[in-house]
């Protein structure tokens, strides 16, 4: 390895194949080094690894993410923050960071590498930011978007090349967000009662698969069909703003959304 006092590590290394380099995370070790983001060079010439640079940002639980010359990667600092380093150097001046506060990132950053869009989940919420290339990156969504009262999300997924998330929940469901705004789609794994893992994606045949804490596996048709999951105008509530609705028929909710407490778009 680079050295000794490496806390310890849980989260999977990112190999950048076209420079050689291996990039990986740990936790802080208080009788060794504070260092958790870590950049090894792959030999040969010389040792099989060799420590490029290292950064002290925190406990990190996930894993880094490597894309346009950037590394992203989610640790505990101030509550839970995302960082973008520049990983020829790892300098600390070239930063980005969004603080959001909700603890750490479940798996990985996401990124949209057709654009430069990021997803990922926390505690609670699922986020989207931007990288634009300033100091501070930028809250796509306004906020961080829940899937329900109490519900926690997995580490998320994007279908690339289309406009989608996908997230498994502790209520048992796979959700859905439309990036462009539209409204959250879910679908209801057997019995629903079930923790819901993360999902992944089978392109070729346009299914998310995921299994459950109740030992079964699943195949979901994707895009989730507008309005599959729907709720009264009553029912909205802060926590679902965006979800689809109805003021009447249920056959509205492929055009309606939350808006408010209460009140169902027109």
């Amino acid at each position: 390895g680079p050295g000794s006092g490496i806390g310890i590590i849980n989260g999977m290394a990112t190999v950048d194949y076209v420079t050689s380099r291996v990039y990986f995370t740990s936790h802080e070790n208080p009788a060794g080094s504070n260092s958790t983001l870590w950049c090894l060079q792959l030999g040969p010439p010389g040792p099989v690894f060799t420590k490029v640079w290292d950064r002290p940002l925190g406990d990190i639980v996930g894993s880094p993410v490597v894309s346009n010359g950037r590394v992203y990667v989610g640790s505990t600092n101030a509550g839970g923050t995302v960082y973008s380093i520049n990983a020829a150097t790892g300098a600390a001046v070239d930063d980005r960071t969004f603080v959001h506060g909700d603890g750490p990132v479940k798996g990985f950053v996401w990124p949209d590498r057709s654009s430069g869009d990021l997803y990922f989940a926390t505690n609670g919420l699922v986020w989207g930011i931007t990288d634009t290339g300033a100091a501070s990156m930028p809250d796509k969504f306004g906020g961080g978007i829940s899937l329900g009262a109490g519900v926690k999300p997995s580490a998320v997924l994007f279908w690339p090349g289309s406009h989608y998330l996908y997230i498994g929940g502790t209520n048992g469901s796979l959700h859905q967000i439309d990036v462009l705004g539209g409204p959250l789609e879910a679908v209801t794994l057997g019995d629903g009662q079930a923790v819901a893992g993360a999902p992944s994606l089978d392109g070729g045949f346009d299914l998310i698969h995921l299994g459950t804490e109740a030992g079964i596996f699943y195949a979901v048709d994707v895009p989730l069909t507008p309005g599959a999951t729907c709720v009264e105008a009553v029912s909205c509530n802060s926590l679902n703003i965006g979800q689809a609705c109805y003021g009447g028929l249920p056959a509205e909710c492929s055009t309606k959304t939350c808006l408010s407490p209460g009140v169902c778009g027109p």
